[in-house]
């Protein structure tokens, strides 16, 4: 969640929206506390509402952004950070 902190090295974020989604433009990129953006793995789930980052290395210890973009069912884009 947003503000979470995480003791140890983090290798997966899930984000779950309310109802089904795809990714858009840029999708979902992170900002590693050495100020790297990276380009995670993503995987969907069947329902279109979760999304697993994988993150390979795993991040160490320190402040990571989220950033994601993502088209909602009926098409509108919605896009937010953490």
């Amino acid at each position: 969640a947003d503000g979470s902190v995480v003791a140890g090295p983090v290798d997966e974020v899930v984000l779950t929206f309310t109802g089904e989604s795809v990714e858009a433009g840029e999708g979902f990129v992170v900002l590693t506390p050495a100020g790297e953006v990276i380009e995670p793995d993503v995987l969907r789930s069947d329902d279109g509402r979760r999304f697993t980052l994988w993150l390979d290395p795993p991040l160490v210890a320190g402040e990571v952004a989220v950033r994601w973009m993502v088209r909602a069912a009926d098409a509108h884009p919605i896009d937010g950070s953490f």
